[in-house]
């Protein structure tokens, strides 16, 4: 099992634990990994030892404080989904990460530096593409006059959970419509406003 030496020790135990998890997280993420709940336990435990050990058995990882820690990054909105279905970091949880990764600054090898660097244009694209396969843009671009959206709906198509708060489905309502602007995505604006009208998501 690795020791988490890629890291300074005095920089990751100064770091939140919650964005050392959507750290994490990120890591499984960009190498392909599917991000089941005990393979996070794992990578949390490999890359910062210190911070996800058991207190009395520093050997081992304490499943218990990385679950806890998840569920605080799923109601911030960094990630989505539950231990059955696996679980997904949001375009919000990649910022964070991308944040620790410059905290983390040099500590960490360069094939991740080269995947981080890779992200603007390809996120907002990313995001363009999401927005346009939801259920809800689908309902929408069928019958415009007489669109009409649930909350489920809605918070599918922000990558939100029923337990997301109101505050994390603004703060992705509000990125989303920063890109359609950036993007002149005519359409997703139209549509984005009767979402939020629907919703009063301001």
């Amino acid at each position: 099992m690795q020791t988490g030496k890629k890291f300074d020790e005095k920089i990751y135990t100064s770091i939140a634990i919650d964005k050392l998890t959507i750290f994490a997280i990120f890591h499984l993420t960009i190498q392909g990994e599917e991000c089941a709940f005990e393979r996070i336990v794992k990578e949390c435990f490999d890359l910062f030892p210190k911070r996800f050990s058991l207190r009395r058995y520093g050997e081992w990882p304490d499943s218990n404080r990385v679950y806890l820690s998840m569920m605080r990054c799923r109601d911030s909105g960094w990630i989505v989904g539950n231990e059955k279905s696996g679980f997904k970091i949001t375009e919000f949880g990649k910022k964070v990460a991308e944040e620790v990764y410059n905290q983390l600054n040099s500590a960490f090898v360069t094939k991740i530096r080269k995947k981080i660097n890779m992200k603007p244009r390809e996120r907002g694209e990313a995001i363009i593409n999401f927005i346009k396969k939801s259920k809800a843009f689908a309902k929408f671009s069928e019958d415009k006059d007489n669109f009409n959206i649930t909350e489920a709906e809605l918070r599918e198509m922000l990558g939100a959970t029923r337990e997301t708060p109101k505050r994390v489905l603004r703060q992705n309502y509000e990125y989303y419509l920063n890109i359609s602007r950036d993007y002149g995505e005519k359409e997703l604006l139209e549509f984005l406003s009767i979402c939020k009208n629907r919703f009063k998501l301001n």
